[in-house]
C-alpha cells in the first residue's frame, strides 16, 4: 500500500549538544535587591535540545528561581531574594555545568531614598559661620550593603 501524500520530506539534526554555546545574559546573574524580582535569561538555542536546572543557594537561604520557557531554547529565569548576603548561581544544561557557573550574585537590602527625614531650622536658611540644627533620619529608609 502507498501512503497518502508520500514521499515524505524532513530533515535530521546532528543530535549534538553543546552547553558551550548556552548564551546568559541579565542583571539577575551578578546581583539582586532583597524583596525584588531579579531575573536573567537563557538562550540556549544553539546548544542544542536541552532543559536548564538553575539553583541559587546562600549561606544563610536557598532561593527559588523559576525557569519559564518561551519557545525556541529561550528561557526566563526569576527569583525574589529575602536574605541579603553572597550566594552562588548554579546553572547547568542537561545536567553539565556551564562554563563561570556558579556565578557569584550580590543580594543587597531594599532601601527607599523617598523615607529618609530632614529636619531643622537650619533648612530654613543660614548665616556664615554659623552653625546650622539640620537633623536627617535614615532609619526607615532600609540597609544598604548589608
Amino acid at each position: 500500500t502507498t501512503l497518502t501524500n508520500s514521499p515524505f520530506t524532513g530533515f535530521a539534526t546532528s543530535g549534538i549538544l553543546d552547553p558551550s554555546k548556552v548564551i546568559l545574559t541579565g542583571r539577575g546573574l551578578k546581583e539582586a535587591i532583597v524583596r525584588e524580582e531579579a531575573e536573567f535569561m537563557i538562550d540556549a538555542s544553539q546548544a542544542g535540545v536541552g532543559q536548564p536546572e538553575v539553583q541559587l543557594t546562600g549561606v544563610r537561604a536557598e532561593v527559588n528561581v523559576f525557569v519559564t520557557p518561551l519557545g525556541g531554547g529561550k528561557f526566563r529565569c526569576t527569583y525574589i531574594p529575602v536574605v541579603p548576603g553572597a550566594y552562588l548561581l548554579h546553572i547547568s544544561w542537561n545536567t553539565r555545568q556551564l562554563r563561570g557557573s556558579p556565578y557569584k550574585v550580590n543580594v543587597i537590602g531594599a532601601f527607599y531614598p523617598n523615607k529618609v527625614a530632614v529636619s531643622g531650622e537650619g533648612l530654613k536658611g543660614g548665616l556664615l559661620g554659623r552653625d546650622l540644627d539640620i537633623r536627617i533620619d535614615t532609619r526607615k529608609a532600609g540597609q544598604i550593603g548589608r
